[in-house]
């Protein structure tokens, strides 16, 4: 359903007049348009065109008018107090931008699929919001402070038309920045913070990790042919939790044990998409995944308290007990 500048302004007007309380004649409908087209210097319409308009709004957006008579004229208001054109544009405004980000998605990789479907529904939220007596009821978890975010755009275009990156990084407990010549492949989000992956020069690595949060400036650098790299990107998430793969790891099967109290909930929303269970004649239940052993996995492993216990492999249940006990440490003797 097209429609142009001037007939979206008209049918606004004539929106907000039949909505009202107070019915209007033909003749206060034209001339209150057409006071608001001249106010924004676009021409006047005929009755003609009047007519033409109210029959679209019957015809495109299921519009019903009360109509009465008044003396010689007919008086007309919408049939349903709370009716309103609005949302049939909406509704084709929600479909175009289902479409545009969609679109995104594809464009800049497996790494926006999370976000985009995170945006797509506080959009979609807010736009609902806009109706009368009526308000936003999706809330969605997000960090307005998070940093980094104007790097985005410039990251995304250096991902699509494969530029070099001379990009200023200051890690975290250092005091000066580094000068890193970046290939940038993709951008994730993970735990409310984004992080680029790349080909880092100096290091000779092709899944460096860059926290947008560090970086300090970006810069392009022509002189330097971008290395290209044919990953699945989308394949390679999928055996991660989070975005650190250390060098040498292969997937491994974790299998974690979680309490009859707590289990419920992981069934329900796993810990990642290769989770399988199996319940316990105790009521607990047992998991088994399979990822990279890295720190991600380790803090939501963590996460969950006393709720969860490591089976497989040694070395990460090693690793569980030696950061627990350093954590009991904080609290002195028990």
């Amino acid at each position: 359903m097209p429609i142009n500048k001037n007939a979206y302004l008209r049918f606004m007007i004539l929106d907000q007049l039949l909505s009202g309380q107070k019915p209007h004649s033909f003749s206060e409908l034209m001339q209150k348009i057409n006071e608001k087209l001249e106010e924004k210097g676009i021409a006047t319409i005929k009755r003609r065109q009047l007519y033409n308009d109210l029959n679209f709004l019957e015809t495109e957006f299921g519009a019903e008018f009360k109509k009465t008579k008044s003396g010689r004229e007919i008086l007309y208001r919408y049939a349903e107090p709370n009716f309103s054109i609005r949302w049939g544009i909406m509704k084709a405004t929600m479909q175009e931008i289902d479409q545009v980000l969609s679109t995104l998605a594809h464009l800049y990789g497996p790494a926006f699929d999370d976000t985009t479907r995170r945006v797509i529904a506080e959009i979609k939220s807010n736009i609902r919001g806009t109706k009368p007596d009526d308000r936003p009821y999706i809330f969605l978890d997000h960090n307005e402070d998070v940093t980094g975010l104007e790097y985005l755009n410039e990251l995304a275009d250096a991902i699509l038309n494969h530029h070099v990156l001379k990009i200023r990084y200051q890690r975290f407990h250092t005091s000066v920045a580094e000068e890193i010549i970046f290939h940038p492949y993709c951008i994730k989000e993970y735990n409310y913070r984004w992080f680029v992956l790349g080909y880092h020069e100096n290091q000779q690595v092709w899944n460096w990790v860059l926290a947008l949060d560090r970086i300090k400036s970006i810069e392009r650098e022509d002189k330097i042919s971008f290395r290209r790299r044919d990953q699945d990107w989308k394949a390679y998430f999928e055996e991660l939790i989070g975005v650190t793969w250390p060098e040498d790891e292969k997937p491994e099967q974790v299998i974690i044990v979680f309490s009859k109290e707590f289990s419920p909930y992981i069934e329900t929303k796993p810990l990642h998409p290769s989770q399988k269970k199996r319940w316990l004649p105790d009521g607990r239940m047992e998991v088994r995944i399979r990822v990279i052993l890295n720190y991600e996995l380790e803090n939501l492993i963590l996460s969950f308290g006393q709720h969860a216990q490591v089976i497989a492999p040694e070395r990460l249940k090693n690793r569980i007990q030696e950061r627990l006990q350093q954590a009991l440490k904080q609290y002195g003797s028990v």
